[in-house]
C-alpha cells in the first residue's frame, strides 16, 4: 500500500514538474515575443523618423539663394542614425535635386553650418538657446516631450503606434523658413501660445 502511494505520489510530481517547466518555456517565448515585437516596432518608428527627416529636406526653403547641398546635422545621441545614412547612401539627392550630406555636431557652436539639424533630448536646450541667439535659419528637429513649447520647430511624437510630427509656425517664420502647405497637410501646426490641428 505505502508503495503504491509513493509510486503515485512520484508520477503526481514528475507530472507538476513537467507543467510547471512547460509554463516557465512558454512565459519566457512570450517574454522574448513582446520583447521583439516592442524592438520592432521601435526600428520601424526610427525608419518613419529617418524618412521623413530626409523628406523635410524637399520640402523645406531656407533664406537666400537655392541650395545645391543640404547639410543634414545630428546633434547628441541619435539611436536611428544608421537608417538615414542608409537612405542618402541609397538615394543621395532630395526631390529637388539637392544633394544630402549628413554630419555629426560636436557642439552647438556648429549648428551655423546645417540646414536641418536633428537634436536629441540632451542637447535640445543648449540647440535651442544658440540659434534664438544667432538667429540662425537653421531647421530644429527632435523627438523630444515639450521640444515645441521650449522652442523647437518640429517635433516627432507617437500617437497610436504611428509617428506623427508637430510643427511650429511661429519659429519657422522667425528664422525666415517655409515649408510647403504639402508637407503641412500631415502635421499638427502649433503657434507659440496657442495649438491647432493642421488643415
Amino acid at each position: 500500500m505505502a508503495s503504491t502511494v509513493l509510486t503515485l505520489m512520484t508520477k503526481y510530481y514528475l507530472q507538476l514538474k513537467a507543467k510547471v517547466r512547460l509554463a516557465v518555456l512558454l512565459i519566457t517565448l512570450l517574454s522574448v515575443a513582446n520583447f521583439s515585437n516592442a524592438m520592432d516596432q521601435a526600428k520601424e518608428s526610427e525608419k518613419v523618423m529617418a524618412a521623413f527627416l530626409m523628406h523635410f529636406t524637399g520640402y523645406t526653403v531656407w533664406p537666400g539663394e537655392p541650395l545645391s547641398q543640404i547639410n543634414v546635422c545630428l546633434f547628441g545621441e541619435v539611436s536611428f542614425d544608421s537608417f538615414i545614412k542608409s537612405m542618402v547612401k541609397a538615394k543621395p539627392n532630395n526631390r529637388l535635386g539637392q544633394r544630402l550630406h549628413v554630419t555629426y555636431l560636436e557642439n552647438a557652436q556648429q549648428l551655423a553650418h546645417c540646414q536641418v539639424a536633428f537634436v536629441s533630448q540632451s542637447k535640445a536646450k543648449e540647440a535651442i538657446a544658440h540659434r534664438d541667439i544667432h538667429q540662425l535659419s537653421v531647421l530644429l528637429v527632435s523627438n523630444t516631450k515639450g521640444f515645441i513649447s521650449e522652442g523647437g520647430m518640429i517635433n516627432f511624437f507617437n500617437e497610436n503606434q504611428k509617428i506623427r510630427f508637430e510643427v511650429c509656425l511661429d519659429k519657422l517664420e522667425e528664422a525666415d523658413i517655409k515649408i510647403s502647405a504639402e508637407l503641412l497637410r500631415l502635421a499638427v501646426i502649433s503657434r507659440q501660445h496657442s495649438e491647432v490641428s493642421a488643415p
